[in-house]
């Protein structure tokens, strides 16, 4: 090959060299199958294995010889990969024990390695040193396997070999995964060690094993300096060993049946880290020992059967804040110390929350008490939350141990841990506070639910305990915010508290203490209106429409509520509407005044078993005419047209059909009698509809008592009468048709 390649180039000898390398494969794979045939077949001599072995060690100088002719990037890992099956067929040309080839293949992978750091030296076999110390992993990885299956005291000492050889090799020249590969056989070395027959009659629990691990390769940075990147190369293996370790023997401790293995690990483990954390220097570290100490107090309660964990943690969680406070002045170690009690407080509550813990409810107001602290101590409103949180667990729990299991009383404590919450951080807590609409929605939620609930399912007692304490508490949110619109809570709840607790003496008709109760907040807006004006401006509005409201809402309850004196909330109710559109001067106010006097006035005709439709009537029209009044003074003419067209078709229309139905000729007197008074209405106000409409009623109405007379006649003579009065009525019209336009022209300027 080099000849051809000096005598014509490289392209001429290629294809020699390509078939050169055919070949060579094929005579590695002949040894390969050479091999295998002879482990099957024993009586074959094992001595030609080392016919293998000087082919395979000829295949590694023909690769290095190749790769100096044509250079390959692939030729200098060939050549190590051609040793590395050279001690499998020496072992198995000498047929060699399993101790033995454990032996054999520990020299040969110490040797490679030796080789591999000797090659780096030199520049032009450099880039046959990495390939030649990868070879030797799966030489020592045999070498391993062997001396395990020969006993671990042979194993031990390999593993312990391997990693002494690659820690020399990563002493020499620091490669950080050549330090990560001996310190996983220092591992395996480790485990052997411990299951020596030395050890044989002590049995050490296998998570203690883990822990010793852990601290072993964590304890370098106890006396290192503590910047992280330094020496990264030597340190960065230990310690994801150490925190692999770490986690697996947490795992092992928390799985553990022995809760005396279990606190007496986490116990090692949090003072290990403790110690770490002050070398360190860093705060953040101390989470962790910080969390196994809880641990171990957990576990160490649990070995000894005392149930008292939820006021040791608590307690565990009040010292951690204590001594952050305690540390101010450092301000990393001390806000690690304070999370560290609010994150174990929140957790110890959450357990005690989902576990129904007994007399766990008043460690729960503790931990908020901590959040509260925290809030005002860091000047930061994002721990809010907390206390309603919290606090709103405490409740829980402390309901259920005084056996309080009824749902009204538990909204009622929530919605007031939530709404007290956002009151006492209002008044004492001055700066920013961006989750307080959160806590105050909440809160109200809560309290919107827990009325439903009681207007729905609650009994006296228990809705007049409920709304009085909820009265109370509205009233001070509406003296603390001076809000006018936060006045409408009070005056909601105020009259249910009236209604239930009138109830609960055995007073049913609740409408009446509710209207004095509306009456009282008419006049109190009435009086602030009239005197205080500006200095008191929304506050007035909001009594006025509570007062109003309320009025209403009674007047849709009376006819419920039943009874002749039901009439009289609904009286007051109109008389205080009334009074309003006076005192605004608004006629369109007078519509609920004069409705609720006619509800007012059907009830006592109802109560008093009245059923002639002329007594609705009559109260429904002088109310409408009454309306019609008023929209006349204010100028509106298509509503006073509509209300009186209304009112007085309401009362005539009433009688005529009355008249009809019964042919009794006394209510074509009171129809003649009602169009009188509805046409000197009309001729008073100057209003053609109620000056035409009552005479045309009364025309109407003689004409339906003279035909109920003569009904007797034949129809024919009916109907000619008819015609004739017809035909007289239009001879009279024409003969008059000059006083009837001078007439039109006098009515022309009067109302619709």
């Amino acid at each position: 090959m080099w000849i051809l390649k000096k005598w014509k180039g490289d392209k001429f000898a290629l294809p020699l060299f390509l078939t050169t390398l055919a070949v060579q494969a094929l005579i590695l794979g002949g040894t390969i199958i050479v091999f295998g045939v002879q482990l099957y077949d024993r009586d074959s001599s094992q001595l030609w294995n080392l016919a293998s072995v000087f082919t395979w060690g000829s295949a590694f100088i023909f690769f290095v010889l190749a790769d100096i002719l044509v250079p390959f990037v692939f030729f200098s890992w060939f050549a190590a990969l051609a040793l590395i099956p050279i001690p499998w067929f020496i072992g198995s040309a000498f047929d060699m024990e399993i101790a033995g080839l454990a032996l054999l293949h520990m020299v040969w992978g110490l040797i490679l390695s030796v080789v591999s750091e000797a090659v780096h030296r030199f520049d032009k076999t450099r880039k046959f040193s990495l390939p030649m110390l990868l070879a030797s992993i799966p030489t020592f990885t045999l070498a391993l396997i062997n001396a395990f299956d020969n006993g671990v005291p042979l194993g031990f000492a390999i593993a312990l070999g391997v990693a002494c050889v690659y820690a020399a090799l990563h002493l020499i020249r620091a490669r950080g995964w050549l330090w990560a590969l001996a310190l996983l056989n220092f591992i395996m070395a480790y485990f052997a060690f411990f299951n020596l027959p030395l050890f044989d009659k002590t049995e050490i629990y296998f998570g203690y094993l883990l822990l010793g691990l852990s601290v072993l390769f964590l304890l370098p940075d106890l006396f290192s300096k503590n910047d992280f990147n330094k020496n990264i190369h030597w340190r960065l293996a230990p310690r994801i060993y150490g925190v692999l370790f770490t986690l697996y023997a947490s795992g092992m401790f928390l799985a553990v049946e022995s809760q005396q293995h279990a606190y007496i690990g986490f116990a090692v483990l949090s003072a290990f880290f403790a110690l770490y954390t002050l070398a360190q220097r860093e705060a953040f570290y101390g989470y962790i020992p910080a969390a196994y100490l809880a641990l171990t107090v957990l576990f160490a309660l649990d070995h000894f059967e005392l149930d008292l964990w939820m006021p040791a943690l608590t307690v565990l969680a009040a010292l951690f804040y204590l001594a952050g406070t305690a540390a101010l002045s450092k301000e990393s170690w001390s806000r690690m110390l304070r999370n560290c009690a609010l994150i174990l407080g929140t957790l110890v509550s959450l357990v005690a929350l989902f576990t129904l813990k007994e007399t766990g409810g008043w460690y729960a107001l503790i931990v908020g008490v901590l959040f509260a602290s925290e809030m005002y101590l860091t000047r930061n409103g994002w721990f809010e939350i907390g206390l309603p949180i919290l606090f709103n667990i405490g409740a829980l729990l402390i309901l259920r141990d005084f056996d309080i299991t009824r749902s009204f009383h538990h909204l009622l404590a929530y919605s007031l841990v939530w709404l007290g919450s956002d009151l006492i951080a209002h008044l004492t807590f001055a700066h920013l506070r961006p989750l307080k609409w959160i806590v105050r929605g909440v809160g109200a939620l809560l309290t919107i639910v827990n009325y439903g609930a009681l207007l729905s399912f609650a009994d006296a007692k228990t809705g007049t305990l409920d709304f009085g304490i909820y009265t109370l508490l509205v009233l001070t949110i509406n003296l603390v915010y001076r809000q006018p619109n936060l006045l409408y809570a009070f005056t909601l709840t105020l009259p249910l508290f009236v209604v239930f607790g009138f109830r609960a003496i055995g007073v049913e008709k609740w409408i009446h203490p509710v209207i004095f109760v509306a009456m009282v907040y008419y006049a109190a807006g009435f009086f602030l209106r009239l005197s205080l004006r500006e200095r008191v401006k929304d506050w007035d509005t909001a009594f006025l429409f509570s007062g109003l409201g309320w009025g209403v809402i009674i007047s849709m309850a009376a006819p419920i509520v039943g009874g002749l004196d039901a009439a009289i909330p609904v009286a007051i109710a109109a008389t205080l509407w009334a009074v309003e559109a006076f005192a605004r001067r608004n006629v369109w106010l007078g519509f609920p005044a004069n409705g609720l006097y006619l509800l007012s006035y059907f009830i006592i005709l109802i109560e008093l078993k009245v059923d002639q439709p002329q007594f609705f009537s009559m109260g429904a029209a002088a109310l409408g005419l009454l309306q019609h009044y008023l929209l006349t003074r204010a100028g509106s003419k298509t509503g006073t047209f509509i209300m009186g067209m209304l009112s007085q078709l309401t009362l005539l229309g009433t009688t005529y059909i009355q008249m009809a139905n019964t042919e009794q000729l006394i209510y074509f007197v009171v129809l003649f009698f009602q169009s009188i008074a509805v046409l000197f209405y009309g001729l008073v106000i100057r209003s053609r509809s109620l000056t035409f409409t009552p005479i045309a009623f009364v025309v109407l109405g003689v004409i339906t008592v003279l035909y109920t007379a003569l009904k007797g006649l034949n129809t024919v003579v009916l109907i000619g009468c008819t015609g004739m009065i017809l035909l007289t009525l239009g001879i009279l019209a024409v003969l008059m048709r000059e006083r009837i336009t001078k007439l039109g022209e006098r009515l022309s300027d009067w109302k619709a």
